[in-house]
């Protein structure tokens, strides 16, 4: 039994007693054990004896490793928009964080997200029917929902410069959710999910990381997009993903790694990475990719496998086993009890795993995938 449930057990002891802990003291004290109060008392007390008591463990030490950048604020002056022409101009302008307010923004044309010096955000943004376009520069998206772009990708990356993509929705793209050609990215807490229309040559993806250097993505979930929700191919090098939830498809589904081209992708570990419902594998690989880690793991469900034969040889601690999500229908992806994919990412990554969820909760356990348990 786990300390957290451990905790409860004990709280829910202390509740169904009837009397107060200087009374049971006394009663104790008399010798009347007999008493089912008293009982009750004892159980919880038990079950508090069981917990560990050393400090509680700190998640998430290297999480950003290789990624410092990507921990600092930005502030400065701020634009806020309420049109589509604000908005345009706003971005071209040298205001430090432009903040829609959460206002929706519709077919607004393409987004530039120009070059420029220093770190600049946008927040609090809806786009509806707009490709958001990185051009270059520095730029993190906040809390932004990015949807139906247009005319191809929600998100589109260039260039020079980093991205940091946090707490957004990218979805219905009618191509790729992210398209990536850059380097230094960074995507957290976000939802990447119902991208691409059905295309028999598998080209809609959730995620398409084709060629750059340096991507990072942790406690977000990659959902219901046409092909495969991560396509992590041909040229894109030293990718961590961590405490990821990938789930579902409509051709492929599941991750990829690999490339038939010369200089394919590499250094891809990915940790605490839960994979289900797949049409095709939940971790597949396609031709050469070199130095791949997928380490403490889950598949469930994939309908080719959870993992294919070349990969075989990347695996540590895998998991078959079921997520026990709570309503993946509707995207809630929190794993109730029971799950196999509770506390199942070992010590030694522990510094990795992100210390809150998708959601701003805290992780007690070490769980894979972006939902705490």
């Amino acid at each position: 039994m786990t300390d957290r449930e451990l905790a409860a057990q004990a709280e829910a002891a202390f509740k169904a007693t009837t009397i107060t802990y200087p009374d049971w003291k006394r009663r104790v004290d008399q010798g009347k054990y007999p008493d089912v109060t008293v009982t009750k008392w004892w159980q919880g007390f038990d079950a508090l004896s069981k917990i560990d008591q050393t400090p509680p463990v700190q998640f998430g030490e290297d999480l950003f490793e290789g990624f410092e950048w990507a921990e600092q604020e930005i502030t400065g002056s701020i634009a806020r928009p309420t049109t589509n022409q604000e908005l345009q101009l706003a971005l071209s302008s040298a205001a430090d964080i432009v903040d829609g307010g959460g206002r929706t923004f519709t077919n607004p044309g393409q987004l530039v997200l120009p070059t420029h010096s220093g770190f600049r955000m946008l927040l609090n943004t809806k786009v509806s029917g707009a490709r958001v376009y990185r051009q270059g520069g520095n730029w993190r998206l906040r809390d932004c929902d990015i949807g139906y772009g247009a005319p191809e990708d929600s998100v589109k990356a260039e260039n020079a410069g980093k991205l940091d993509i946090d707490g957004c929705r990218i979805h219905h793209a009618p191509k790729q959710g992210i398209l990536l050609y850059a380097d230094d990215v960074v995507i957290r807490n976000s939802r990447v999910y119902d991208n691409g229309t059905i295309d028999l040559s598998n080209q809609h993806h959730g995620i398409y990381a084709s060629k750059g250097n340096r991507l990072l993505t942790f406690s977000t979930a990659y959902y219901g997009s046409t092909a495969y929700q991560m396509q992590l191919y041909p040229q894109y090098h030293g990718i961590r993903g961590v405490c990821l939830t990938v789930y579902g498809g409509k051709t492929r589904g599941g991750i990829v790694v690999g490339s038939e081209n010369t200089n394919p992708t590499s250094d891809v570990r990915l940790i605490g990475v839960v994979s289900t419902n797949a049409p095709w594998y939940g971790f597949d690989q396609w031709q050469q990719a070199f130095r791949i880690s997928i380490e403490d793991c889950l598949g469930w469900q994939n309908t080719k496998g959870d993992v294919t034969a070349s990969l075989q040889g990347s695996l540590v601690r895998f998991v078959h086993g079921d997520p026990k999500f709570k309503n993946a229908a509707s995207g809630d992806f929190s794993l109730l009890a029971g799950s196999a994919a509770k506390g199942i990412i070992d010590p030694s990554l522990w510094k990795y795993v992100p210390p809150t969820d998708i959601n701003g909760n805290p992780r007690v356990t070490a769980d894979a995938g972006a939902w705490a348990a």
